[in-house]
């Protein structure tokens, strides 16, 4: 069976990748030979759902570093609600890890700091769909010298 499978066109392997949205199906594709897992990979890492507050200076590191499947292939961003009061906000280092103009999605359910949408308007002008936590100042940002000429 794994021969016949092999034996399918790259545009056929994509619509199976496609198809199969749950996680534990895009892992076992990614897991089943390197050629399927060039493939899925891009779509298992699409969507990053976060809320960052747990993760470590080291953690941070592996997720935003060079050879970073999520930094290379995430397009969308969701930020969930903090756990906890205490948040350390490590957004600007993923968003500035991730490579210029890459990201189409961005919602976040937590407010963000200026200086964050700052950063994120700055580098990743395009989104496509767009989303803040009520009381965010935006409208700031829209003015901020940092987003000039973005839109």
């Amino acid at each position: 069976m794994p021969e016949h499978l092999n034996r399918l066109p790259t545009e056929l392997k994509t619509t199976v990748v496609r198809v199969a949205t749950g996680l534990t199906e895009r892992k076992s594709l990614v897991l089943f030979n390197k050629t399927w897992a060039e493939i899925a990979l891009p779509f298992l890492w699409e969507t990053l759902k976060t809320d960052l507050v747990f993760t470590s200076s080291r953690d941070l590191k592996a997720i935003a570093g060079t050879k970073s499947n999520v930094t290379k292939h995430v397009r969308k961003i969701h930020i969930l609600v903090p756990k906890l009061n205490h948040h350390v906000d490590h957004l600007p280092a993923l968003l500035t890890a991730i490579p210029r103009g890459q990201l189409n999605a961005f919602r976040s359910d937590c407010k963000l700091q200026q200086s964050t949408l700052n950063i994120l308007l700055r580098l990743h002008p395009r989104l496509e769909f767009f989303k803040l936590a009520e009381g965010a100042e935006l409208a700031k940002a829209f003015l901020s010298p940092w987003t000039e000429g973005c839109f």
